[in-house]
């Protein structure tokens, strides 16, 4: 397991909990499809948003070896 992964398990394992947190509070003060549509949005939103962070990572990160490798041709991966 890489770096790039353990972040990631973290952050999902960070996330788990919360959007259980909120899932039992919508059920608790709406009506059970009210919490059902509400969590289903959440979870949509929250995918969009680590799709989002890596897309921008991965793009940081080929900016960076870009910048290495014109700074030094010689030394190309």
């Amino acid at each position: 397991m890489n770096v790039r992964d353990k972040q990631e398990y973290a952050s999902g394992a960070f996330v788990v909990p919360f959007v259980l947190v909120v899932y039992f509070v919508a059920l608790s003060s709406l009506s059970v499809l009210e919490g059902v549509s509400c969590i289903c949005s959440f979870i949509f939103f929250l995918n969009k948003f680590f799709v989002y962070n890596r897309s921008r990572k991965a793009e940081m990160e080929d900016q960076q070896s870009n910048c290495i490798n014109m700074a030094s041709p010689g030394l190309s991966k």
